[in-house]
């Protein structure tokens, strides 16, 4: 799978933008390519509270809607005018950062019949504030800052560009260059090596001998023939060693008893002679 084929595929929207920043990612690491990979990292996981977020995540909304009283009535989702904030207000809090994750922003850019909104409830004395000088003073229990499905869908349409021209810009650098070829290398030779561990960890042993002792170092398999013969070996001289032993023990009590047998029998006899 080539990079060319990757690029394709993120021009005909045939591969998910999740899909494509995980291959973009692990062709950056195995680049050692830090500012690609920490970019990839952040898409993916999104970013953190005190991050500065790439300009194609700032979005804008002007539509903000209430429900609450405007007045003596009561009033439920309707348009809030921007000019009922404090200026400052308005202008901090009509661009907003999007620091989401890719997959919460493609979960939100497919929610087509629900409200995307911000709730802004906490600005709602500052409402009442403004409105209570030439109106009767509009109370919200609720206020929200509207966005719309296309708006994340920009945001992804942004980041599949971006991955366009990194992928651009390292094909015209290393050239037509599989985007999984040098993890694939990589990954061949973790298993080459990782089998050829295994291989020897099943050669390599320890192996205890008859009376206990053991080698002070691994035998190979292929000397395992030799130790087992050597075991053997061992095995027999103690064998024929203890018969020799039960032979000695035998020859002596046979000796003994020639000799003691028949001095036995003359005192028994004896004893019985001078009984009767």
């Amino acid at each position: 799978m080539t990079k060319r084929f990757i690029l394709n595929q993120l021009i005909n929207n045939e591969i998910s933008t999740e899909i494509a920043l995980k291959k973009l990612l692990l062709l950056a690491i195995d680049l050692d390519n830090v500012f690609l990979k920490t970019w990839a990292k952040k898409e993916l996981e999104g970013y953190d509270k005190n991050d500065e977020v790439p300009a194609y995540r700032k979005i804008q909304s002007l539509n903000f809607i209430y429900s609450g009283f405007n007045g003596i009535y009561q009033i439920t989702n309707n348009p809030l005018p921007l000019s009922f904030f404090n200026l400052s207000t308005s202008e901090e809090i009509k661009e907003i950062e999007i620091k989401d994750s890719i997959k919460i922003i493609q979960e939100k850019s497919q929610i087509f019949d629900k409200q995307l909104y911000i709730d802004r409830t906490y600005l709602a004395g500052e409402v009442y504030k403004n409105t209570s000088r030439e109106f009767l003073g509009i109370r919200c229990f609720k206020i929200s800052q509207i966005f719309q499905s296309s708006q994340y869908t920009e945001i992804i349409n942004k980041i599949n560009l971006k991955m366009l021209e990194f992928f651009l810009e390292l094909e015209k650098k290393f050239g037509n260059l599989d985007n999984l070829n040098i993890i694939s290398k990589k990954s061949n030779e973790i298993q080459k090596f990782e089998n050829q561990t295994q291989i020897m960890i099943k050669k390599i042993t320890m192996v205890n001998i008859g009376d206990y002792n053991k080698f002070d170092k691994p035998i190979l398999c292929n000397e395992r023939q030799d130790v087992i013969k050597l075991n053997n070996n061992k095995i027999k001289n103690l064998v024929f060693k203890n018969q020799i032993k039960i032979k000695e023990i035998k020859s002596k009590y046979n000796f003994w008893t020639l000799i003691f047998f028949p001095l036995i029998v003359i005192i028994i006899g004896e004893l019985i002679i001078r009984l009767i």
